[in-house]
């Protein structure tokens, strides 16, 4: 997330005990699945920043190769940015 941050302003959010959340809990079909994270932000341009920012991510954190590694962002539009396609 701070990696985000130095390039866009975004603001995590949790959706309240008493809430619908419609998306899924997890990921599926991988080893490891982190529980998806939230975020607000303010424009679309901010969101294609995103692209970029995972693209230096991938190339400094992921091992050559990366099987088995990766990051999905989707938007509100379901939008998706996938690092293993990048």
């Amino acid at each position: 997330m701070d990696t985000l941050k130095s390039v866009i302003d975004i603001t995590e959010f949790k959706f309240s005990d008493i809430a619908e959340n419609p998306y899924p809990p997890a990921g599926n079909g991988n080893q490891y699945n982190a529980e998806p994270r939230f975020f607000y932000y303010e424009s679309e341009e901010d969101f294609a920043k995103i692209e970029n920012v995972m693209l230096g991510f991938k190339q400094d954190y992921f091992p050559e190769g990366g099987s088995g590694i990766g990051l999905q962002i989707v938007n509100w539009m379901n939008k998706r940015i996938r690092s293993w396609l990048l």
